[in-house]
Order: structure tokens, then C-alpha cells, then sequence
């Protein structure tokens, strides 16, 4: 089972000044995200770092953009897998509230802010299914049938 976005969602966290705005949206290809991201760059140019992570058909992409390594983009792709995401990108706009806030709470931000996004998120189900045409007797039939049925296949 995957899970695909059906349309834009948004979220935002906030720590010791810092505010970290979340756009989970969906995407079809490589140049529809970068369309995307250089729009949201244009909104939020008074944002310090804008990381990002993405999954497109079966691989993923991430980066931290200047933020301390593993603290935003690598955390980000790890929700996104782990919510069985696809075809959907997170990008964070972070505008820095005068205070470091350390590695730590820096993942902990950026998550919290995908996380609204996400809970706030609606999606379509889409399950995997493989169609196969079998031309056999009946006797074989039955045998497929019986080991179809105790692996949960439908006929």
C-alpha cells in the first residue's frame, strides 16, 4: 500500500523565535518540484535555510541546505518513507530567530512542522495489484485455487 497527497498541505513549528513553515505537496516529476521549490524560495526569501526532501516514483532525494548535517533534509525522507509517501515533496522554510537551537532540536522542529503538514494532509490509497491469466485444467484449477485463497490472492 502507498499513500499519495491529494493536493497541498501546510504546517508550521516554532522554537526560541526560529519558525519553520512545512509545504507537503504532490509532484510528478523533477521539474514540476523544482518549479515548486524555486516559487516557495520566492515567497520565503527572508527564510535563512529552505531544505528539502522528495520522493518521485521509487527513489528520494534530499539536501539541508546549509543547515548542520542530518538535522533537516535526511529526517524529513525518513518520515516521508516511513509514512509509505510517494510521488510528494517536503520542502521547510526556516527563518532564524536569533538563537541556535542545536542539532537536536533542529530535526525535532523541522519534524514537528512536517508532521502538521502531514496530520493536516489528505490522501488516496493506492494498493499493488498484479493480473495474471492462467489457462489450465480443472483439476490444476483447484490446486491454484486452494494456494491463492491460503496466500490471501483473489481469483
Amino acid at each position: 500500500m502507498s499513500l499519495f497527497l491529494k493536493e497541498t498541505s501546510f504546517g508550521e513549528s516554532s522554537c526560541l523565535g526560529s519558525i519553520f513553515k512545512c509545504y507537503l505537496f504532490p509532484i510528478s516529476s523533477i521539474a514540476e518540484f523544482n518549479e515548486a521549490i524555486e516559487k516557495i524560495k520566492k515567497e520565503n526569501h527572508k527564510a535563512r535555510h529552505i531544505p528539502y526532501s522528495y520522493i518521485l516514483k521509487e527513489s528520494g532525494k534530499c539536501s539541508d541546505d546549509g543547515e548542520p548535517s542530518l538535522s533537516a533534509g535526511k529526517p524529513t525522507l525518513d518520515f516521508l518513507n516511513s509514512k509509505s509517501l510517494k510521488d510528494c515533496a517536503c520542502v521547510i522554510a526556516r527563518y532564524y530567530g536569533g538563537k541556535d537551537l542545536g542539532v537536536g532540536r533542529l530535526r525535532n522542529y523541522f519534524l514537528y512542522s512536517l508532521e502538521d503538514a502531514f496530520n493536516k494532509a489528505k490522501f488516496i490509497e493506492k494498493k499493488l495489484f498484479y493480473f495474471l491469466k492462467i489457462s489450465t485444467d480443472y483439476e490444476t484449477y483447484s490446486i491454484i485455487s486452494r494456494l491463492a485463497k491460503s496466500s490471501k490472492f483473489l481469483i
